[in-house]
């Protein structure tokens, strides 16, 4: 009787050691660790944050942001479990023409001095049925806070530098912005509704 007892005793206990070690599989396979994640910092000299709108019916206008901060974390295999962090210095918009620029960051428009940055950090990351993925984040400028939606491409890595690009729409008028009331007179109009494209570098 003896015996037998520490024979089923020790058969319990290796069951219970599979069932430890089951379980720490489990668990370790179920999602992919953000632990394992590499934090890409992003590139201020290569990323750029491009808008493009009309003025007039057939005239685009274009310009861009420079000075981007930030940070991506992301394991190059799983992009729904990165994130994506950046601040974006808003004295850098440049559109190739010095008066319009300095009237466009003036406190009539972006006001640059009361708000010097917009910033960007993301929410949830999904995988769209094209391939592509959308960012759902929270976008500050001209302190309003708002959540987009950024399609963004598969993140490339070549050797040490992550590349990928990223589009959105946003609506001036969200952000208590309104280029129309600039020149009240209707000879210069924008469009309401902005393209915005996002071209981003990171090692």
């Amino acid at each position: 009787m003896f015996l037998l007892s520490k024979i089923n005793e020790t058969k319990v206990n290796i069951s219970f050691v599979k069932i430890i070690l089951l379980a720490i599989i489990l668990v370790c396979s179920a999602k992919p660790s953000l632990a394992k994640n590499k934090v890409w910092t992003i590139d201020k000299e290569k990323t750029r944050v491009q808008f493009i709108t009309k003025r007039g019916p057939n005239t685009p206008a274009v310009g861009t942001f420079q000075n981007v901060k930030g940070s991506i974390s992301y394991d190059g295999k799983n992009p729904e479990t990165a994130k994506v962090n950046a601040t974006i210095d808003t004295s850098t918009m440049k559109t190739g023409v010095n008066v319009r620029d300095e009237d466009v960051k003036s406190p009539r428009y972006l006001n640059c001095i009361k708000f010097p940055t917009a910033t960007f950090n993301s929410k949830q990351i999904k995988k769209n049925k094209d391939g592509k993925y959308t960012i759902i984040g929270e976008f500050n400028l001209h302190g309003v806070k708002k959540l987009v939606d950024l399609n963004m491409d598969l993140p490339k890595i070549t050797g040490k530098t992550l590349s990928t690009v990223a589009t959105t729409r946003l609506d001036q008028r969200d952000y208590k912005l309104n280029f129309k009331a600039m020149h009240p007179d209707g000879v210069i109009r924008i469009d309401d509704v902005i393209l915005i494209k996002i071209l981003i570098w990171a090692r």
